[in-house]
């Protein structure tokens, strides 16, 4: 796939996927997601505020081109380790050869000459980018292009040290006490494991229109995370497209207790807050009507 782009890492042949999707590097597998939801609203066919049919067309092209595989291999855990294990060779490589590095833009030349924490203003100066990134999708590749640059530094600065993977040096006195905590990693994923695997088999069966089965997923994860907002916001929803409104309230405004900042629990509560009003509303619409696999309204 081309990219019509030729600053930051893509100047380098590597894809930034953490500039299209427009987080910073190192941030939590949650925020990821949660970033791909607000880009989602934004640039999906059914929420995409564009004037111009043309202008939504081109929306719905850049979120399904670049926009789902840049989540694609920042949510996957083996892509994504992959992926980090690239950006962190990478960043040893700038640190050794600062000829390389070619920037454009003024805040990447900053961040550059920065003396202080460089990971606290890294972080601050891509924040400060994101709300403005899609905008205007006629200017998002410039944009994109000068995250790239501030990627690029910040891998330069750190040499690459804060993605690579955390090692250990186990003596012999301290054996036990590691394979105490390899215990305890491993018990982590027993019981994150199976929450993400439902989470995903009910995305898949929504995408596809299976609503029951999506049901059986989402009521299993229920079990395992009753207190998750997530679970209850996607239940809520499959629910709202099945017409059946009070379960759909109970399960939305759960969420919305759990954690009324969760964006995937903001939209539920959208969603659920349109058909409210008028029960003539079409409810296999909105975003989640059309990420998962509902038909638009004619």
């Amino acid at each position: 796939m081309a990219y019509p782009i030729q600053q930051g890492l893509f100047k380098h042949d590597i894809v930034d996927y953490h500039a299209i999707l427009g987080v910073p590097l190192g941030i939590n597998p949650e925020k990821v997601r949660d970033r791909f939801l607000q880009v989602a609203y934004l640039l999906h066919p059914d929420t995409c505020q564009a004037g111009t049919e043309i202008a939504k067309e081109q929306a719905s092209q850049f979120f399904s081109k670049w926009v789902n595989p840049a989540y694609e291999h920042l949510a996957k855990t083996r892509l994504h380790s992959d992926y980090l294990l690239v950006l962190s060779k990478m960043g040893k490589t700038l640190s050794q050869n600062t000829g390389d590095l070619e920037l454009q833009s003024e805040v990447a030349k900053k961040l550059f000459q920065e003396k202080g924490d460089i990971e606290l203003i890294y972080r601050k100066i891509v924040n400060s980018l994101l709300s403005a990134q899609y905008a205007d999708l006629a200017n998002v590749w410039p944009k994109i292009g000068q995250m790239s640059e501030l990627n690029c530094v910040y891998l330069l600065r750190t040499e690459g040290r804060s993605l690579k993977p955390k090692t250990q040096v186990i003596s012999s006195t301290t054996t036990q006490t590691a394979a105490s905590s390899e215990k305890t990693k491993s018990k982590e994923k027993v019981d994150v494991s199976p929450l993400t695997r439902y989470l995903h088999r009910a995305q898949e069966n929504l995408a596809k229109n299976n609503l029951g089965q999506a049901l059986h997923e989402l009521r299993d994860a229920i079990k395992l995370a009753p207190n998750d907002s997530t679970c209850h916001s996607l239940l809520g929803l499959t629910y709202l497209k099945q017409n059946q409104i009070s379960m759909a309230k109970i399960h939305i405004n759960k969420a919305f207790q759990l954690n009324p900042q969760d964006p995937s629990v903001i939209l539920a509560k959208k969603e659920l807050d349109k058909v409210l009003p008028d029960k003539g509303t079409d409810k296999s619409t909105g975003l989640f009507g059309g990420i998962f696999g509902g038909k638009k309204g004619k």
